[in-house]
């Protein structure tokens, strides 16, 4: 008797399912250790400016960290080397809720971003290794809907927990996700070899990839969002605490800037190929910049929090296009080659905006000029996405 095609391939969407559920639990652990960073680290640091200072820093160091492990990424097999940062992330949480040294911790950060590294990168392409080429597409937008629910729920549960119990007490409890999250990956039998020929020589890479005047373009209209990001993440919980308002505001804030990605998302990302891709380059930049503008003329801190959550929406129809708008543009025979070093384009622009954010508070100290230089960043962004190729 033939075997059904449901029940040929049910193994790989058992496989996926269960990726897909440890990304959830990994998400909630690492969306809600972000939102009360900031405020973890202002126990160590009093000065606003020198927490974006730090947070650029690391940024800077995660980028340089993609390039110099890719060799080790392609030695080892990926399976254990996601089972390594799943683990060492562990201990460091562990670390960050007994530890009381600053210069401790920048060490333990710097390692951590190391880790991070293999997380994001094993644990991405595990989950398209896993997927069949023609699936590929659902299966990633299951992926980033998850990653979605999880930066809706975490932020708020965050929030809550650092005000009723402390700061520090996110990260046992994150302890217990990334755990659970293990159980479910560890059900999952992963392939031995995930790529083959990849091309280990990072300088070599870097070296193409800012020879390809197009992807450059993209690369620079990729930065103006995580710019935005940086500003949103880093500052946002700083300005709600700054104004006197409880920590519940910290998590209640980032599950409403979370909103409308969530409800825009699929739908933009359904437009595509029938809306240009520069066109919600343009907008969605436009939109950030004119939120920006209000939130420096406004004086209430409540109408600043809905401001930066309406800005959201430009966000929205950036982001679940920029992927897609690389696959367009790179052939498919390059597309592993570049498709790392276009990932960086997140963390260079969250250096750019906490290094601009940082210098603004070092010369004025006021959050305000923050969001006006945003606008102008946003505005310059919207024009310059303008030159992207019609898609």
């Amino acid at each position: 008797m033939p075997i059904s095609p449901h029940t040929r391939y049910r193994p790989l969407y058992s496989k996926i399912i269960w990726l897909c559920i440890a990304l959830l639990f990994f998400t909630l652990a690492n969306s809600g250790t972000t939102v009360i960073w900031p405020l973890y680290v202002k126990e160590f640091i009093s000065r606003d400016a020198w927490i974006g200072v730090l947070s650029a820093t690391l940024s800077v160091f995660y980028v340089l960290c993609y390039f110099f492990t890719i060799p080790i990424i392609e030695k080892y097999k990926k399976a254990k080397l996601a089972m390594f940062s799943f683990i060492g992330i562990i201990l460091l949480r562990f670390f960050y809720y007994f530890n009381y040294s600053l210069f401790l911790l920048v060490l333990v950060m710097l390692f951590s971003r190391i880790l991070f590294v293999f997380h994001k990168t094993t644990l991405g392409t595990i989950i398209r290794d896993e997927s069949r080429l023609k699936d590929i597409g659902k299966v990633e937008g299951l992926k980033y809907a998850i990653v979605n629910i999880g930066w809706l729920i975490a932020p708020l549960f965050a929030g809550f927990i650092a005000e009723y119990l402390s700061v520090r007490s996110y990260y046992l409890i994150s302890v217990i996700l990334f755990t659970i999250g293990i159980l479910f990956f560890s059900k999952v039998r992963i392939k031995k070899k995930f790529v083959d020929g990849l091309d280990s020589n990072f300088i070599k890479n870097v070296r193409d990839f800012f020879s390809y005047k197009d992807l450059i373009k993209a690369y620079i209209a990729n930065i103006g969002l995580s710019a935005w990001w940086g500003i949103v993440y880093i500052y946002g919980p700083l300005l709600i605490i700054e104004n006197g308002l409880d920590k519940r505001w910290v998590g209640f804030f980032l599950f409403l800037v979370c909103v409308p990605l969530i409800i825009l998302d699929y739908p933009i990302g359904r437009l595509l190929g029938k809306v240009k891709c520069r066109k919600f380059y343009f907008f969605g930049y436009a939109i950030i910049s004119v939120c920006a503008f209000l939130i420096f003329l406004v004086k209430s801190i409540y109408i600043k929090i809905a401001l930066i959550s309406l800005a959201s929406f430009g966000a929205a129809l950036i982001e679940p296009i920029r992927e897609s708008y690389f696959f367009k543009l790179v052939p498919k025979k390059k597309e592993e080659k570049y498709y790392g070093p276009f990932l960086t384009s997140e963390n260079i622009g969250n250096s750019v905006g906490t290094f601009l954010a940082s210098s603004i508070l070092f010369i004025t100290s006021s959050y305000s000029k923050i969001f006006i230089l945003s606008s102008f960043l946003m505005f310059f962004f919207s024009i310059f996405s303008l030159l992207l190729k019609k898609f």
